[in-house]
């Protein structure tokens, strides 16, 4: 597992020298300032701001944040893309708006006011239900 920069058009000449597949394959989004993210948790939802990479714990827990309309639509369609009813999605601000980069399945929550009790009523509501475990 690892991460690498690969020019585009490069991936086919590089391939002998990586580790066997699959891959994800993304564009580079260039971008500055602090990473945008998401949480959600059924209705809820919330958004910090943190520098990326992100090395102590004040800067993990970020600064609460209002999620921009486009990002909080992006991230409610990926959730619903992938049946997600908590998750997280990671934004960068770039050249072409908010770019989502990354979606956690079962992100920390970490930093964003109300999550506990967000992701405590989503499971109660799931288990209500009769949600497949």
């Amino acid at each position: 597992m690892g991460l690498w920069s690969i020019e585009p058009g490069e991936f086919s000449a590089r391939l002998a020298e990586l580790p066997a597949g699959p891959y994800l394959i993304m564009d580079w989004v260039p971008h500055q300032g602090d990473d945008l993210k998401v949480f959600v948790a059924g209705d809820w939802l919330a958004a910090i701001e943190r520098p990326f990479p992100a090395r102590t714990l004040a800067e993990k827990q970020g600064r609460p944040a209002p999620a921009p309309a486009a990002a909080a639509a992006a991230a409610r369609q990926a959730g619903r893309v992938l049946g997600l009813s908590c998750f997280g999605c990671d934004f960068v601000a770039g050249p072409g708006g908010w770019t989502l980069v990354d979606l956690n399945a079962f992100p920390g929550y970490k930093g964003a006011p109300g999550a506990a009790e967000a992701v405590a009523d989503e499971i109660a509501r799931a288990a209500a239900l009769g949600a497949p475990r």
